[in-house]
């Protein structure tokens, strides 16, 4: 991996999709939302290969574009790292 390559003798990877929550779409947008969240766990799936230890926090009760909870989804990544 690029990071191995670089020198690090350990990987750490962060799923943020591991606990994603997907609404029934109620408009082509929730549609192409949901269609854009699958495949961007698909491609985050595949490239798990190379990492020696995957956090992966539930942050199910937000969504993507959830700005106005930063805080708590870094505190809940925080949380599930140390457990």
């Amino acid at each position: 991996s690029a990071v191995q390559n670089l020198g690090a003798e350990y990987t750490i990877g962060v799923d943020l999709n591991a606990y994603r929550n997907y609404e029934r779409p109620e408009n082509i947008l929730d549609i192409l939302n949901n269609t854009l969240e699958i495949a961007l766990k698909h491609l985050a799936n595949v490239n798990l290969t190379d990492i020696d230890l995957l956090i992966q926090p539930n942050l199910a009760e937000f969504s993507r574009s959830d700005t106005e909870n930063t805080d708590k989804m870094i505190e809940r990544g925080y949380q599930t790292a140390k457990d």
